[in-house]
């Protein structure tokens, strides 16, 4: 019972990253546990139930191999969010469960009503599966898209070759306005760039990651160390496989970027980050810190046009007459977006991968001081947390 109760709240945790807050206590539980599984004479850790585990129970895997699939669970935003759209993944849906609910003769040989349960459970879980994975993509989506956003952003208001469309410049020197690194225009669009691509590709992976996190860590990690990390005490382990799986994270970034600024040193298993779960931790926030300013980027559009209604009275005239124009402001907020939150205030001078994010943190906890956050505020900001 407690391998169930235990592989159900990893599962749930997967899905819902802000909640769940003891899963670290849950993580070193089973960790200790599979250290002392010859003493307690039990295991209690089990695999996180999959779709193909339930598929292949019902003997339906090979409908992960029909076309239709991909019409079925992919999430319709954007320019296919269309009512066309929306019917043929509803008939793609309906087409794969009449199919691959029907049953052989051999296994449905009982009655009629046997048969009938038999057909009635298989469409079930066909259907479970069918949406798991239509959420899992939903998920994926909402958390790459604000980094996709904030790409087209970075080359539409500041292309390389030359300063942005409002005449800004996203170069950065060290000492002025906290940066520790020094980078010219275009060397500052590529170093955002590939530290975007490389979070994309990480929210894109995430539950590999986590599969590989709770594998170095409760496996591979039971030999870990409780050390003084100079951030309070933590279990120091190694994680061979979320090290990996990031370095091949990084080097698909690299090719899609035809080179690389800055190191790409992955601090795990140091006094950085001492152990998978504090990497993990880590890169499942990334939603959260780009998220709101997306958010806000894109609120603004809607309270400078005078054909739509003002949230408050007066707040059209207040934001025209502090920050002049739509586009001026958006420039702003996204020329110190991407100089600050990307200025190696983060540790190694904030070049090496985890002194990317740290960076980006040092930007977020600022945003009170900044000369715009009126506008954040006015656009119903209230944190990041």
């Amino acid at each position: 019972m407690l391998r169930d109760v235990f592989e159900i709240g990893r599962r749930y945790k997967r899905f819902n990253p802000t909640e769940m807050k003891d899963y670290g206590k849950l993580v070193m539980v089973l960790q200790d546990a599979n250290r002392m599984k010859r003493n307690l004479d039990m295991d209690l850790m089990k695999p996180v139930l999959t779709v193909g585990d339930q598929l292949r129970d019902i003997g339906a895997l090979d409908i992960l191999a029909d076309p239709r699939v991909t019409t079925a669970v992919l999430p319709l935003q954007g320019n296919r969010a269309t009512a066309e759209n929306r019917q043929k993944k509803v008939d793609a849906m309906k087409d794969l469960l009449d199919e691959y609910s029907q049953v052989s003769e051999k296994a449905g040989s009982g009655d009629a009503t046997t048969r009938d349960a038999i057909i009635v459970k298989r469409r079930h879980t066909i259907e479970k599966c069918l949406r798991s994975i239509d959420d899992s993509y939903t998920f994926a989506h909402q958390c790459g898209s604000p980094l996709k956003k904030l790409m087209k952003w970075l080359d539409e208001y500041f292309p390389r070759g030359k300063t942005g469309g409002c005449g800004t410049s996203i170069e950065i020197r060290t000492g002025k306005g906290g940066s520790c690194i020094s980078h010219s225009h275009d060397t500052q669009n590529q170093y955002v760039r590939e530290s975007l691509e490389l979070w994309h590709i990480t929210q894109r992976d995430i539950f590999e990651f986590w599969g590989c996190v709770e594998k170095d860590m409760i496996v591979t990690g039971m030999d870990y160390r409780f050390v003084d990390t100079g951030q309070g005490f933590h279990r120091l382990s190694s994680a061979p496989l979320t090290g990996a799986k990031m370095s091949s994270a990084i080097a698909e970034a690299h090719q899609k970027m035809g080179g690389w600024v800055g190191i790409k040193v992955v601090h795990l298993g140091d006094r950085d980050v001492p152990n998978a779960l504090v990497f993990i931790d880590k890169y499942t926030v990334i939603p959260r810190l780009v998220a709101p300013v997306v958010h806000v980027i894109e609120a603004l559009e809607a309270m400078f046009d005078p054909t739509q209604e003002e949230p408050y009275p007066g707040v059209r005239n207040l934001l025209k007459a502090k920050y002049k124009s739509l586009e001026d402001l958006r420039a702003t907020i996204l020329a110190d977006f991407f100089k600050h939150a990307f200025d190696g205030s983060g540790d190694d001078g904030g070049n090496c991968i985890d002194g990317r994010l740290t960076s980006a943190w040092n930007w977020c906890s600022l945003l009170h001081k900044k000369d715009y956050y009126t506008a954040f505020t006015l656009c119903g900001f209230t944190g990041f947390d």
